[in-house]
């Protein structure tokens, strides 16, 4: 599943798959913006300007 928008900033944008240990999203953020990221059972993550992989194992060890 994917989905984007244009920004003043440029693009934002987002796209996920499920594999064995959950959701695993790509996310892209405009310059100079930041964003949050929450994915099930997980606490949100605030990113900055590009483009990130967050899958679950990683927001869980980056929240705890």
């Amino acid at each position: 599943m994917n989905a984007c928008h244009e920004t003043s900033y440029g693009t934002a944008a987002i796209s996920w798959r499920l594999t064995d240990d959950g959701p695993t999203a790509e996310v892209t953020v405009p310059s100079a913006c930041t964003g949050t990221v929450q994915l099930p059972e997980c606490e949100p993550l605030t990113i900055g300007p590009g483009t990130h992989t967050v899958d679950t194992a990683e927001a869980r060890r980056r929240a705890a």
